[in-house]
């Protein structure tokens, strides 16, 4: 995984107070939220890359860049437990299933 993902995860953990173990599921799971993978994937598949506020703690251009890159370590995500198998939107409306993000 590249330095510069890590850092935009890390920003994106440090713009939603999530605590240095909420970046796999089980520990997102645990505090009842997404793991910062999740709220990337979601952003875009909700917004086409995220608001011009930046609600991730990145730019629109960051969150197509690091949705673009997690879908070539997408089996690593997996690995490592960092990636939802299913999410859905506020709406409740799915928007992965089975780790098809």
């Amino acid at each position: 995984m590249e330095k510069w993902f890590v850092d935009k995860l890390h920003t994106i953990m440090k713009h939603n107070n999530y605590n240095e173990d909420a970046i796999d599921v089980e520990n997102c799971d645990k505090q009842g939220v997404w793991t910062p993978c999740d709220l990337i994937a979601r952003e875009y598949l909700n917004n086409g890359g995220g608001s011009s506020q930046g609600f991730l703690g990145i730019t629109p251009s960051e969150c197509i860049e690091c949705y673009d890159y997690m879908k070539t370590i997408k089996q690593e995500l997996i690995d490592k437990n960092m990636i939802s198998e299913t999410a859905w939107n506020n709406s409740h409306f799915t928007l992965w299933k089975n780790y098809d993000f």
